[in-house]
């Protein structure tokens, strides 16, 4: 359900300022407006890594939850998971790029690298080719037909010299068939391995979520009193922020156990009205999916 929104000022004294933030937080009804007009602020590393790592393991299968993390090992915690998310994304591309390789060669079987360079020192250039068309070797003694596969024709050419041959398209092969099917097996027990323990960093999802939690209360607070202005030889800080039209009644509650003052202003039009959504049951579902897409 959406609600509509008021638009407020608040002011008093420079000393009352920190326990005014910290009851605003805590009531969390009030979203603090930033005079400067900055927009939406890049967020501080160890937060950003947190909210990755809640992201990735969003994607894990779920397991029985331990209870507590501390703070310095949650942000331990929250890079390695990023870290092996992206090396498991790493492999998968390095998985594919392998698997084309060896469907590309894999006609001419197993040989060796070392032993091409071998005999090209020794006056003998073996060289790879392919062809869309059938050709005829019985005119080029040094090419061989090795066979057909995918729609391709492919031959291999055993010369004193580097040879070209009309309608042929050379290859060049920089890694032998053994050694891709050797990086195919390290790669996929890489990723299985890199798998696992993500996995196992699943029970970790809940204390993480509390982390990044702690996390952002303090970052907000203290971006939240970087918004205020100072007046009065810097002994009166004003600020505005939005409240939410059901909650002003807690909005004064709150108001009376400090000296801060707050009087409803007039929403200007170039304001950015935030959007303010509370839902209950079934419906708080998709009230949390907007949340995790940042509504405005």
């Amino acid at each position: 359900m959406r609600r509509d929104v008021k638009k407020f000022i608040f002011f008093g004294a420079l000393e009352d300022r920190e326990r005014f933030f910290r009851q605003a937080q805590q009531a969390g009804i009030v979203q603090f407006i930033d005079p400067s007009k900055r927009g939406p602020q890049e967020r501080p590393h160890q937060i950003q890594k947190l909210i990755d790592a809640n992201r990735i393991l969003r994607t894990v299968k779920p397991m029985k939850q331990e209870d507590f993390i501390e703070a310095s090992h949650a942000d331990e915690v929250a890079e390695r998971i990023c870290w092996l998310a992206g090396r498991i994304t790493d492999l998968q591309d390095e998985k594919r790029i392998v698997t084309q390789e060896i469907s590309r060669i894999h006609i001419f079987g197993h040989f060796s690298i070392e032993d091409l360079h071998y005999l090209e020192a020794h006056g003998r250039v073996v060289q790879f080719f392919f062809s869309r068309h059938a050709h005829d070797v019985g005119e080029e003694p040094h090419l061989i037909d090795v066979g057909s596969d995918h729609a391709l024709h492919y031959f291999v050419s055993i010369s004193p010299h580097r040879m070209t041959y009309p309608g042929l398209t050379e290859m060049r092969i920089e890694r032998s068939l053994g050694s891709l099917e050797g990086r195919f097996k390290e790669i996929e027990h890489e990723i299985s391995r890199a798998e696992h323990e993500l996995k196992g960093y699943a029970k970790r999802k809940e204390a993480l979520e509390t982390a990044l939690i702690a996390h952002l209360n303090e970052y907000h607070l203290l971006t939240a009193q970087e918004h205020v202005e100072m007046s009065l030889g810097n002994s009166v800080f004003a600020v505005e922020g939005w409240v939410a039209e059901h909650k002003i009644a807690a909005l004064d509650r709150m108001a009376r156990k400090t000296s801060v003052h707050h009087e409803e202003i007039l929403i200007e039009p170039q304001d950015q009205v935030p959007t303010c959504l509370e839902n209950h049951g079934y419906a708080r579902v998709g009230e949390d999916v907007l949340h995790v897409y940042d509504s405005p």
